[in-house]
């Protein structure tokens, strides 16, 4: 519990003790709008949000109710000839509860805060990864396919639409990529392919297709998964 007998002496303990959560604050002091200058001071100057400002006068006609809590950031209006120690403890409760939520909003929004800046930083990463990849595949021509066996998707990488001579960013199906391997490669394909979807087994396979207008050789190497 802190005593300040002046608005200056208020600044002064409030700097020093910046987790105050309560202020019950008269709004005569050195002046007839001190306290009022002292709740204009915390939230503007001082930028604390948390504390709960209850303001209590004996002079309302300086400082009106319905102006006063429309103007300022006060948390509660008590005139002097109404406090009693019921409604002091009423008052000061009230304003702890308060000032608790808040502060444990404020915790939650600098976690979340935090996380987004965590996950930022993660995604740059992946970005940076995948870029690297995508580098690599095109230097080595090496690309990369994903078969979805229940939506007959196939979908191809940057570097493996270069390869099929095809728009980047292509999709295809099983039976589509079939017609750009040479007959005579095609049966070797799919022999290859139903054995290792029976067996559940990875397989490599080398064949020809047609992209771009040219024979190329292809060397395939896949590992089948279950979702």
């Amino acid at each position: 519990l802190l005593d300040a007998f002046s608005a200056a002496e208020a600044r002064t303990t409030l700097l020093a003790n910046p987790d105050t959560a309560v202020i019950l604050l008269d709004v005569v002091m050195e002046s007839d709008h001190a306290g009022l200058d002292l709740v204009r001071h915390i939230r503007q100057e001082l930028a604390n949000r948390s504390v709960r400002i209850v303001l209590i006068t004996g002079q309302p006609g300086y400082a009106p109710q319905r102006q006063v809590v429309s103007e300022y950031q006060i948390d509660g209006y008590r005139l002097k000839s109404e406090l009693s120690a019921d409604v002091v403890f009423v008052s000061v409760c009230a304003a702890i509860r308060s000032y608790r939520l808040m502060r444990e909003q404020e915790r939650l929004q600098r976690d979340l805060e935090q996380k987004v800046t965590e996950l930022d930083a993660a995604l740059g990463v992946v970005r940076e990864s995948e870029a690297n990849f995508i580098g690599a595949q095109s230097v080595a021509h090496v690309g990369s396919w994903i078969y979805d066996l229940a939506s007959d998707e196939l979908r191809l990488s940057a570097e493996t639409c270069r390869i099929l001579a095809v728009p980047e960013g292509s999709t295809g199906s099983y039976e589509r990529y079939l017609t750009r391997v040479l007959p005579e490669d095609r049966g070797g394909l799919e022999e290859t392919w139903r054995a290792a979807l029976e067996q559940g087994a990875a397989f490599e396979h080398e064949h020809r297709i047609m992209a771009g207008g040219s024979v190329r050789h292809v060397r395939q190497q896949a590992d089948l998964r279950c979702a």
